[in-house]
Protein backbone atom coordinates (compact mmCIF):
# COMPACT_ATOMS: atom_id res chain seq x y z
CA UNK A 1 0.00 0.00 0.00
CA UNK A 2 3.09 2.69 0.82
CA UNK A 3 4.36 1.82 -2.13
CA UNK A 4 0.60 2.54 -4.61
CA UNK A 5 0.69 5.99 -2.42
CA UNK A 6 4.21 6.38 -3.07
CA UNK A 7 3.80 6.02 -7.00
CA UNK A 8 0.45 7.79 -7.19
CA UNK A 9 1.98 10.88 -5.37
CA UNK A 10 4.49 11.87 -7.81
CA UNK A 11 1.48 12.03 -10.29
CA UNK A 12 -0.57 14.19 -8.33
CA UNK A 13 2.42 16.49 -7.93
CA UNK A 14 2.89 16.87 -11.23
CA UNK A 15 -0.82 17.77 -12.01
CA UNK A 16 -1.49 20.51 -9.04
CA UNK A 17 2.01 21.90 -11.22
CA UNK A 18 0.55 21.86 -14.29
CA UNK A 19 -2.85 23.24 -12.78
CA UNK A 20 -1.07 26.11 -10.77
CA UNK A 21 0.67 27.04 -13.77
CA UNK A 22 -2.21 27.67 -15.91
CA UNK A 23 -3.90 29.40 -13.17
CA UNK A 24 -0.69 31.70 -12.29
CA UNK A 25 -0.07 32.56 -16.14
CA UNK A 26 -4.13 33.20 -16.31
CA UNK A 27 -3.97 30.80 -19.93
CA UNK A 28 -7.27 30.80 -21.37
CA UNK A 29 -9.01 28.93 -24.34
CA UNK A 30 -8.56 30.74 -27.67
CA UNK A 31 -11.87 31.52 -29.64
CA UNK A 32 -13.04 29.38 -32.65
CA UNK A 33 -12.16 32.18 -34.82
CA UNK A 34 -8.33 32.08 -34.36
CA UNK A 35 -7.87 28.15 -35.66
CA UNK A 36 -10.67 29.07 -38.60
CA UNK A 37 -7.96 31.84 -39.81
CA UNK A 38 -4.95 29.72 -39.24
CA UNK A 39 -6.61 27.13 -41.33
CA UNK A 40 -7.75 29.51 -44.02
CA UNK A 41 -4.42 31.07 -44.11
CA UNK A 42 -2.44 27.11 -44.17
CA UNK A 43 -5.38 26.70 -47.20
CA UNK A 44 -4.12 30.12 -48.94
CA UNK A 45 -0.40 29.30 -48.76
CA UNK A 46 -0.77 26.04 -49.97
CA UNK A 47 -3.21 27.32 -53.19
CA UNK A 48 -0.16 29.91 -53.68
CA UNK A 49 2.65 27.45 -53.53
CA UNK A 50 0.90 25.34 -55.79
CA UNK A 51 0.35 28.23 -58.59
CA UNK A 52 4.06 29.18 -57.91
CA UNK A 53 5.26 25.87 -58.39
CA UNK A 54 3.35 24.89 -61.49
CA UNK A 55 3.75 28.52 -63.01
CA UNK A 56 7.53 27.84 -63.29
CA UNK A 57 7.30 24.09 -64.09
CA UNK A 58 5.38 25.38 -67.45
CA UNK A 59 8.46 27.99 -67.47
CA UNK A 60 11.06 24.92 -67.16
CA UNK A 61 9.00 22.99 -70.15
CA UNK A 62 8.62 26.17 -72.04
CA UNK A 63 12.66 26.88 -72.26
CA UNK A 64 13.41 22.81 -72.78
CA UNK A 65 11.23 23.17 -76.06
CA UNK A 66 12.66 26.33 -77.18
CA UNK A 67 16.05 25.85 -76.83
CA UNK A 68 16.30 22.05 -76.71
CA UNK A 69 19.57 21.93 -74.40
CA UNK A 70 19.90 18.03 -74.74
CA UNK A 71 20.76 18.34 -78.48
CA UNK A 72 23.91 20.00 -77.23
CA UNK A 73 25.01 16.50 -75.95
CA UNK A 74 25.02 15.56 -79.24
CA UNK A 75 28.87 17.67 -79.58
CA UNK A 76 30.21 15.77 -76.85
CA UNK A 77 32.41 18.34 -74.69
CA UNK A 78 31.85 21.14 -76.77
CA UNK A 79 28.47 20.85 -76.39
CA UNK A 80 28.14 21.03 -72.22
CA UNK A 81 28.89 24.61 -71.79
CA UNK A 82 25.84 25.81 -73.79
CA UNK A 83 23.96 23.29 -71.89
CA UNK A 84 24.65 24.12 -68.82
CA UNK A 85 23.51 27.44 -70.36
CA UNK A 86 20.76 27.08 -71.79
CA UNK A 87 19.02 24.38 -69.36
CA UNK A 88 16.41 26.43 -67.14
CA UNK A 89 18.03 25.67 -63.38
CA UNK A 90 16.18 28.78 -62.05
CA UNK A 91 12.76 27.80 -63.02
CA UNK A 92 13.48 23.94 -61.74
CA UNK A 93 14.77 25.42 -58.29
CA UNK A 94 12.00 27.90 -57.99
CA UNK A 95 9.53 25.05 -58.98
CA UNK A 96 11.26 22.59 -56.54
CA UNK A 97 10.51 25.88 -53.71
CA UNK A 98 7.13 25.98 -54.62
CA UNK A 99 6.26 22.32 -54.17
CA UNK A 100 8.46 21.97 -50.87
CA UNK A 101 6.53 24.55 -49.67
CA UNK A 102 3.29 22.46 -50.48
CA UNK A 103 4.56 19.63 -48.36
CA UNK A 104 4.93 22.12 -45.54
CA UNK A 105 1.34 23.50 -45.46
CA UNK A 106 -0.10 19.51 -46.30
CA UNK A 107 1.70 18.80 -43.60
CA UNK A 108 -0.42 20.79 -41.18
CA UNK A 109 -3.36 18.88 -42.11
CA UNK A 110 -4.97 16.03 -40.70
CA UNK A 111 -5.28 14.14 -44.41
CA UNK A 112 -1.06 13.87 -43.88
CA UNK A 113 -1.11 11.40 -40.90
CA UNK A 114 -4.42 9.59 -42.58
CA UNK A 115 -2.70 8.84 -46.03
CA UNK A 116 0.65 7.95 -46.56
CA UNK A 117 2.50 11.12 -46.02
CA UNK A 118 5.29 10.66 -48.88
CA UNK A 119 2.73 9.03 -51.36
CA UNK A 120 0.94 12.41 -50.84
CA UNK A 121 3.96 13.92 -51.84
CA UNK A 122 4.40 12.39 -54.80
CA UNK A 123 0.67 12.93 -56.31
CA UNK A 124 1.16 17.04 -55.39
CA UNK A 125 4.52 16.73 -57.32
CA UNK A 126 2.78 14.79 -60.55
CA UNK A 127 -0.11 17.36 -60.24
CA UNK A 128 2.23 19.79 -60.85
CA UNK A 129 4.51 18.78 -63.09
CA UNK A 130 0.99 17.59 -65.55
CA UNK A 131 -0.40 21.56 -64.90
CA UNK A 132 2.86 22.77 -65.63
CA UNK A 133 3.43 21.08 -68.91
CA UNK A 134 -0.30 21.32 -70.26
CA UNK A 135 -0.52 25.28 -69.44
CA UNK A 136 2.95 25.00 -71.94
CA UNK A 137 1.53 23.19 -74.96
CA UNK A 138 -1.61 25.24 -74.64
CA UNK A 139 0.74 27.92 -76.27
CA UNK A 140 0.31 30.39 -73.62
CA UNK A 141 4.17 31.20 -73.12
CA UNK A 142 4.15 31.97 -76.65
CA UNK A 143 1.26 34.55 -76.29
CA UNK A 144 3.53 36.07 -73.27
CA UNK A 145 6.65 36.64 -75.41
CA UNK A 146 5.48 40.16 -76.37
CA UNK A 147 5.18 41.48 -72.75
CA UNK A 148 8.47 40.19 -71.81
CA UNK A 149 10.91 41.41 -75.16
CA UNK A 150 12.30 44.67 -73.68
CA UNK A 151 13.73 45.64 -70.76
CA UNK A 152 10.46 48.03 -70.30
CA UNK A 153 8.04 45.49 -70.05
CA UNK A 154 6.91 43.53 -66.80
CA UNK A 155 7.69 40.11 -68.31
CA UNK A 156 10.87 40.79 -69.46
CA UNK A 157 13.06 38.33 -66.33
CA UNK A 158 10.71 35.51 -67.18
CA UNK A 159 10.30 35.99 -70.88
CA UNK A 160 13.91 37.40 -72.26
CA UNK A 161 15.75 34.42 -74.40
CA UNK A 162 19.09 34.54 -74.77
CA UNK A 163 19.85 32.84 -78.43
CA UNK A 164 23.52 33.70 -78.83
CA UNK A 165 26.73 33.79 -76.58
CA UNK A 166 30.52 34.05 -77.30
CA UNK A 167 30.28 30.43 -77.79
CA UNK A 168 27.19 29.39 -79.12
CA UNK A 169 24.25 30.39 -81.25
CA UNK A 170 21.40 28.80 -82.74
CA UNK A 171 19.10 30.31 -85.47
CA UNK A 172 17.70 29.55 -88.91
CA UNK A 173 20.16 29.32 -92.79
CA UNK A 174 19.30 32.65 -94.44
CA UNK A 175 22.27 32.24 -96.58
CA UNK A 176 24.69 29.61 -98.00
CA UNK A 177 27.86 30.98 -99.47
CA UNK A 178 28.56 28.76 -102.64
CA UNK A 179 31.71 26.72 -103.25
CA UNK A 180 32.77 27.88 -99.15
CA UNK A 181 32.80 26.61 -96.11
CA UNK A 182 30.60 29.09 -94.71
CA UNK A 183 27.25 30.53 -94.18
CA UNK A 184 25.10 33.23 -92.37
CA UNK A 185 22.23 32.49 -89.94
CA UNK A 186 19.68 34.58 -88.21
CA UNK A 187 19.10 34.07 -84.22
CA UNK A 188 15.37 34.16 -83.25
CA UNK A 189 16.01 37.52 -82.40
CA UNK A 190 16.87 38.43 -85.16
CA UNK A 191 20.37 38.75 -84.80
CA UNK A 192 22.88 37.99 -87.81
CA UNK A 193 26.28 36.23 -87.33
CA UNK A 194 28.50 34.65 -90.24
CA UNK A 195 29.81 31.15 -89.62
CA UNK A 196 32.49 29.39 -91.27
CA UNK A 197 33.67 25.91 -90.74
CA UNK A 198 36.19 23.68 -91.27
CA UNK A 199 37.40 19.74 -92.19
CA UNK A 200 38.34 19.66 -88.51
CA UNK A 201 34.62 20.91 -87.41
CA UNK A 202 32.51 18.29 -85.96
CA UNK A 203 29.11 17.95 -87.95
CA UNK A 204 27.26 14.87 -86.96
CA UNK A 205 24.39 15.15 -88.81
CA UNK A 206 26.21 16.71 -92.14
CA UNK A 207 26.46 19.54 -93.69
CA UNK A 208 24.16 19.59 -96.00
CA UNK A 209 22.96 22.99 -95.18
CA UNK A 210 20.28 25.06 -97.76
CA UNK A 211 18.17 28.14 -96.59
CA UNK A 212 15.97 27.99 -93.75
CA UNK A 213 17.35 24.97 -92.03
CA UNK A 214 17.52 25.12 -88.22
CA UNK A 215 20.98 25.03 -86.90
CA UNK A 216 22.86 25.10 -83.56
CA UNK A 217 26.34 25.93 -83.18
CA UNK A 218 29.42 25.90 -80.80
CA UNK A 219 32.47 27.71 -81.66
CA UNK A 220 34.44 30.90 -80.77
CA UNK A 221 33.13 34.49 -82.02
CA UNK A 222 35.63 37.23 -83.73
CA UNK A 223 34.76 40.57 -84.93
CA UNK A 224 30.91 39.27 -85.44
CA UNK A 225 31.63 36.15 -86.94
CA UNK A 226 32.12 32.49 -85.78
CA UNK A 227 34.49 29.90 -86.23
CA UNK A 228 32.48 26.68 -85.62
CA UNK A 229 33.71 23.69 -83.35
CA UNK A 230 30.42 21.82 -84.06
CA UNK A 231 27.57 22.12 -86.33
CA UNK A 232 24.40 20.29 -85.45
CA UNK A 233 21.62 20.60 -87.74
CA UNK A 234 18.22 17.97 -86.82
CA UNK A 235 16.32 19.15 -89.89
CA UNK A 236 18.95 17.27 -91.71
CA UNK A 237 18.57 14.17 -89.25
CA UNK A 238 15.11 14.54 -89.73
CA UNK A 239 15.31 14.78 -94.06
CA UNK A 240 17.42 11.20 -93.63
CA UNK A 241 15.29 9.91 -91.45
CA UNK A 242 12.36 10.77 -93.75
CA UNK A 243 13.94 9.25 -96.85
CA UNK A 244 15.09 6.12 -95.22
CA UNK A 245 11.04 5.92 -93.83
CA UNK A 246 10.09 6.09 -98.08
CA UNK A 247 12.38 3.56 -98.77
CA UNK A 248 11.52 1.06 -96.08
CA UNK A 249 8.03 1.77 -96.97
CA UNK A 250 8.98 1.21 -100.65
CA UNK A 251 10.56 -1.91 -100.24
CA UNK A 252 7.68 -3.35 -98.15
CA UNK A 253 4.64 -1.99 -100.69
CA UNK A 254 6.85 -3.20 -103.64
CA UNK A 255 9.23 -6.52 -102.87
CA UNK A 256 10.94 -6.03 -106.30
CA UNK A 257 11.99 -2.57 -105.39
CA UNK A 258 15.59 -1.84 -105.99
CA UNK A 259 17.20 0.85 -104.49
CA UNK A 260 20.13 1.49 -107.31
CA UNK A 261 17.86 0.18 -110.15
CA UNK A 262 17.60 2.47 -112.66
CA UNK A 263 14.01 3.35 -114.06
Amino acid sequence: MNKENNNQKPEKDLTQEVMSKIHSRHLKMRPKFYFLLGSFLVALGFLASFFVAVFFVNLAFFRLRLHEPFDYLWFGKFGFKPFLATFPWLWLLMAVFGIGLGIYFIKKYDISYKINFWGLSLVLILVVFSFGFFIDILGINERMIPYGCEHSRPLYPLYHEKFHDKDWIIGQVTEVRSNTTSMEIMTPAGEIMEISWSKETLLPFGSDFSTGTKVRIVGSEENGKMKAKAIGAKDILNQKLEKESDLKKNIIINPCFCPNQKP
